[in-house]
């Protein structure tokens, strides 16, 4: 699959700067216009399915079938709010491993396309992130390493549409 950094992820966050992550590299690759092109739930597909844990592009698949009419940005928010795939998403954006965030991006530019549009009101959603023990260190440590250390927390946290 290319060029791998998938060792990385045992290794805690990223010191990469946003400017130079994967992240960001990858996601520059999409245009921003072919997240409303109903196609591309074809391209964020493909990718899901050639990542290791299985399920991903099924969980897209299914939600897809169940809203037939919906752009790419709407499924992937409701994928989002679900449970398969934002722990998938933040050890990607976390760690910034280079085959994860290619593999991602697609699913990463529909969504951001939908959590940085101009009319924020249309849909709010809610719920709290959690880090487990291995998070929390990983983030100590590094904050240890380090003099100063300015860190981006994703946006791609899981969040629901219902507010309890």
């Amino acid at each position: 699959m290319g060029n791998s950094t998938s060792q990385k992820s045992s290794a805690g966050p990223s010191a990469t700067p946003f400017t130079k992550s994967n992240y960001k590299k990858h996601l520059l690759q999409i245009e921003k216009g072919v997240v409303n092109r109903m196609e591309f739930h074809d391209v964020i597909e493909e990718h899901l399915g050639k990542l290791p844990e299985q399920g991903l592009k099924q969980a897209y698949k299914s939600v897809r079938q169940s809203h037939p009419d919906e752009l790419p940005p709407l499924i992937a928010v409701r994928v989002w709010t679900g449970n398969s795939l934002y722990g998938v998403l933040k050890k990607a954006l976390m760690t910034d491993d280079d085959t994860r965030c290619r593999l991602l991006a697609p699913y990463m530019r529909a969504l951001n396309h939908h959590l940085v549009m101009q009319n924020p009101c249309a849909m709010v959603t809610f719920r709290g992130s959690k880090m487990d023990a291995n998070d929390l260190h990983r983030l100590h440590g590094a904050w240890k390493s380090k003099k100063s250390l300015k860190t981006r927390v994703p946006s791609y946290y899981p969040s629901s549409l219902l507010k309890e």
